[in-house]
Formats: C-alpha cells, structure tokens, sequence
C-alpha cells in the first residue's frame, strides 16, 4: 500500500490573538494621545513620553513573533525585500548626520517591520482583511465621537478651520486613515457576505469622514482605487463591461495627461488648489538642492530633519515656514538613503506590484493588495510615508507586500512530489 503525509488543517488563530492584532493595529495609528498632548509638535517622536506608548505593542509583537516563530519561518522568504531596506537603513548610521537619531529611530522601525511579518506571516488573507477593517471602523467611530461631542479639538479651528482631523492632529491623517478604512471594508465585503451590510456600512462612515476632512490627495486614492476595486469585481461576472471600463478609464487618463501637461493651471483651478500645491513645490526645489549635495547614500535614516541647525535649516529659510517632511515620500527617501535607497525602494515597490499582478482577478483578499498597493503609492507622492517609524500606512504595506512576495514566490516553486513509501503486506 503507498501512502504519503497527510497535511494538517490549519488551525484558525484564537479570539483573543486577532483582538490583539486589532488593538494593536489601533495603537500603530497614533490616533488621540498626539492630539491631545501634541498637536503643534513638528515631531511628536521626539517628545519622550508619546514614544513611550508604543513600547506595549513592541513587546506584544516580539511575545507574539516569538509565540509563533514557525509561522514566520515559514513566511520568511516573502520579508527579504524588507529585509534589505531594513539593513541598508540600519548601514546608514555609518554616515549620518545624527547617528544616535538614525538608530533610535531605526530600532523603532525595526520592530515595525516585525509586527508587519507577524501579521502577513501568521493570518490568511480573509483574516487579515477583517481585522484592518475591523480596526478602521473603530478609529472611525472613535473620530465621529471626538468631532460631533469635542469639535474644539476634533475640527480644525484655526489653519484648515472646517476641516475635521477626528482623532488626529492634521486633517491629511485623518483622510489616508480612512482610505484604509474604506479599502479594507469594501474588500471584507467583497469576501465576507455574512456581514456584508455592516462593511458597507463601515466603508461608507470611512467616505463621510474623508469628505469632511477635505484631504484632496487622500479623496483622490480612495476614487481611484475604489474604481480599480468596482472594475476587478465586474471582471468576472461582466467581461465586456469590465474591458469597456478599462478601455474608458484609459483615454480619460491619457486626457487628463494631455490637458496637465498644456495648461497645468487650468488643472489646479478646477481642483481649488494654488501651483504651488499648498507651498510643496517649493518644498521640493530646496529639497532637490540639498539632495544635490550628497547624492548617492543620503543624510542618514530619519536623520535630516532633526537637526534644526543643519541643512534643514536652509530649506526652512528658503520656504518661510517650519517644514516637517520633504512632503513627497520618494524624495524623503533620497534625503535619508540617496539614490540608493530611492533605487532599492523603487525594487520593492516593483517586486510587490508584480507579485500583486499575479493575483490580480484572486476574491481571496477582496482585492485589497491591488488597491491598497495603488493607493499608498499615490500617496508617497504628496506624503512622507515611505520607510516612516511608526507608520500604521507603512506597516501595513510592508505587511501587504510580505504576503505578497510569499506567494508569489511559493507559487513560483515546483511542487515537489510526496515520498512514497511501500508498506510490506
């Protein structure tokens, strides 16, 4: 008789781990504390005691990795790229202008970048999907409450006044927030009709409060995905209208090229906006210039900004104003790391698109990858959120792309056949 091993059904993580993961999640989104106690801060790390909050869910994440350390070894081939831009940001303390900073920071990242490997290592794509909704629908409800019963502190009332922020001090974090949260609930309704109607729900609270932040950049990734999302779930049941679609989407994008690439102006008109996208053109020449300066490894890992008296000083002078970011992540990216580090990034986003492609028509994750994918990369053009320490957008990439680049590489390898063996009668 010749049998082979039998594969063991994979146990479902335990209630009480996926409501960790939730809280720890909420945690990483720096909601409220930073409001509350720091909200003029041009770097809320560096007041001391707000660093001290995430020290739970760092401990959480190396109790939990460690708790469940074979299905991280299991997964480690999807972290390399990560990997890679965690040592080549750790190397940089070599040639920073505030090594100390770089490091400290860098350990911050570090752990960051672990809790991203737990979540894509130890839950399926349908868990993980429920539990980021899960997640933005309480900070959602938690930003409803703080601007309906404390509108002195959870709408704008001086720069931005109208504007909500929720549970945030700057309206910007409030509007990327909850494009996750409207992401992650379409995508947990796509997969989830038990409780379709409560993520519809979720999703539409999420685009309420994204229009009443009157965060652009953030509407903008959220229409832009949602139809990559409308257009993927149409594939299927409606190819031609699906094809019809993209064929559309295309020539409108070619147009819309067309007239920005003519009369620019008329572009920022009808958008309300200045040329200067609210001062960041600005921003970027004096950026370009001190990236001129030391172009190919940069001023070190989230080094560049804080030393007050060093080149960002110049840039500073050069706006008029107390700039916090280069305000474009790939351009932060150059400051810190150099060339390098912009090439080696622009290799991880490549590596997770493509991994992205390979399951572009996949239900398993509602589409969330794609979408989320597209939608933080049109972010890290108007935001510093690339390799940024304690990140909850970061986070989540990494983690989306861990699990991304595990299959694909896990497809990728040959099945190897089981090992018969003959039992004698």
């Amino acid at each position: 008789m010749i049998t082979g091993p039998r594969s063991r059904p994979r146990l479902a993580p335990r209630a009480w781990e996926i409501a960790a993961a939730i809280a720890m999640l909420i945690m990483s989104s720096t909601a409220l504390f930073p409001l509350l106690y720091a909200p003029a801060v041009i770097e809320p790390d560096e007041v001391v005691w707000l660093r001290y909050l995430w020290l739970p869910v760092y401990g959480l994440t190396v109790l939990l990795a460690a708790w469940n350390w074979k299905d991280l070894r299991a997964a480690a081939v999807g972290f390399v790229p990560t990997l890679a831009l965690l040592a080549l940001a750790l190397a940089s303390a070599s040639w920073s202008i505030a090594s100390d900073v770089t490091l400290r920071r860098w350990e911050a990242l570090a752990f960051n970048a672990l809790f991203a490997f737990y979540l894509a290592a130890r839950f399926d794509w349908r868990e993980l999907v429920r539990i980021i909704a899960a997640s933005m629908a309480l900070l959602a409800i938690g930003s409803l409450v703080m601007a309906l019963a404390f509108p002195s502190i959870g709408i704008h009332t001086t720069a931005n006044a109208g504007a909500w922020r929720g549970l945030w001090p700057q309206k910007n974090e409030l509007g990327f927030m909850m494009v996750m949260g409207a992401l992650s609930s379409l995508a947990a309704a796509v997969i989830d009709a038990r409780w379709r109607f409560a993520w519809l729900v979720a999703a539409l609270l999420c685009g309420a409060l994204l229009i009443l932040s009157r965060s652009g950049t953030s509407l903008l990734c959220l229409l832009l995905s949602a139809s990559m999302l409308a257009a993927l779930v149409s594939s299927r049941a409606r190819p031609v209208v699906a094809t019809v679609a993209v064929f559309m989407a295309g020539f409108l994008a070619l147009a819309l090229l067309v007239v920005v690439v003519t009369d620019i102006d008329l572009v920022f008109q009808v958008m309300g906006k200045d040329p200067t996208l609210t001062g960041r053109t600005d921003v970027w020449t004096a950026v370009m210039r001190r990236i001129a300066e030391r172009p190919t490894l940069g001023y070190g890992y989230a080094a560049f900004w804080h030393d007050r008296f060093g080149p960002a000083l110049l840039i500073r002078r050069e706006t008029g104003w107390q700039v916090p970011s280069a305000h474009n992540g790939w351009l932060e990216v150059v400051l810190q790391l150099g060339w390098t580090g912009a090439a080696l990034t622009a290799f991880y986003f490549a590596v997770t698109a493509i991994a992205a492609a390979r399951r572009l028509f996949s239900r398993g994750d509602g589409f969330w990858a794609i979408t989320y994918a597209a939608a933080f990369l049109l972010l890290s053009f108007s935001e510093s959120d690339i390799l940024r320490q304690n990140s909850l957008e970061w986070i989540l990439f990494m983690a989306t792309s861990t699990k991304l680049v595990g299959d694909l590489v896990h497809r990728a390898r040959p099945a190897r056949p089981p090992l018969a063996v003959v039992q004698a009668a």
